[in-house]
């Protein structure tokens, strides 16, 4: 897989449609694109993905998603003068 900024370039088994939309998860790497040219070579197909979105070390993200949740589930304590 070649992945820029901007698309990818995958080799897979099937052909896929131009104009279908896809979503590629890899280790660490979520894409979301939409398929812009599919072509047969070397007994497979090769695809390119204009990329609208990309996530990428979602490890981390998940940590810091877990961190953030256990904060907003913590007791909030408030100064309150009578």
């Amino acid at each position: 897989m070649d992945v820029s900024a901007s698309g990818a370039k995958l080799r897979i088994p099937a052909p896929l449609a131009v104009g279908a939309t896809v979503k590629i998860e890899a280790e660490e790497l979520l894409l979301f694109g939409t398929i812009i040219r599919c072509e047969k070579s070397e007994g497979a197909y090769y695809a390119g993905i204009a990329l609208s979105r990309s996530l990428e070390m979602l490890t981390e993200l998940g940590k810091l998603n877990e961190c953030l949740l256990k904060e907003s589930a913590a007791p909030v304590e408030a100064n309150v003068r009578a």
